[in-house]
């Protein structure tokens, strides 16, 4: 029986997020985004986007809906653009903080000494500009729909610093979601 307890604990992040998911997937299909913006009022749907940004924006199998919703709620108006580009890229980054340390962890748990694939990246990566890593996260991240958590958990195993990682990382997403919310105002089809 214990071992079953530690078992649910270790997927409790993901029964958590896998949940909030289907929440906001049945509030999608069953209520207009208008309705939904004008029952919770617009501060209340910030803090609704940081939530699902921090929870849905995270996965590479969820990222995709989470786009949709934002999208979604951004066409049903009133809500600015900019101020939904800086919450929601705050909320993906949070997200996304979680799998750099995943990563961290994961990696070292189960890689005691450190493969020498991961050595072979790092000595390439030490030949380049060191202004050369933050443009690449914040390109990754602010132009591309790649999920962020491939990325964090990627730079967690060759063992980039977060500190150096997290603004770039954040700008990006910040302008992945200001892009996508001044697309929809302004009625650019993206299918």
């Amino acid at each position: 029986m214990k071992r079953i307890l530690e078992r649910l604990k270790d997927y409790s992040a993901f029964i958590g997020v896998l949940i909030a998911i289907i929440i906001v997937s049945i509030l999608l299909f069953y209520f207009n985004p208008t309705d939904i913006v004008a029952e919770m009022g617009v501060r209340n749907i910030y803090a609704f986007l940081f939530v699902l940004a921090a929870l849905g924006g995270v996965s590479s199998f969820t990222s995709t809906s989470f786009y949709a919703t934002v999208i979604a709620l951004s066409s049903s108006g009133g809500l600015d653009p900019v101020t939904v580009g800086v919450i929601a890229g705050a909320g993906m980054s949070f997200g996304d903080s979680a799998f750099y340390l995943l990563g961290n962890r994961a990696f070292k748990a189960f890689f005691p000494e450190r493969p020498k694939r991961v050595d072979r990246v790092l000595t390439w990566l030490e030949g380049k500009p060191k202004w050369m890593m933050p443009i690449i996260i914040y390109i990754y991240s602010g132009f591309t729909p790649f999920p962020g958590d491939l990325l964090m958990m990627s730079l967690a195993v060759i063992g980039y610093p977060y500190k150096k990682a997290i603004v770039p990382m954040v700008l990006g997403n910040m302008t992945l979601i200001t892009i996508l919310g001044i697309g929809v105002l302004l009625g650019i089809r993206l299918v």
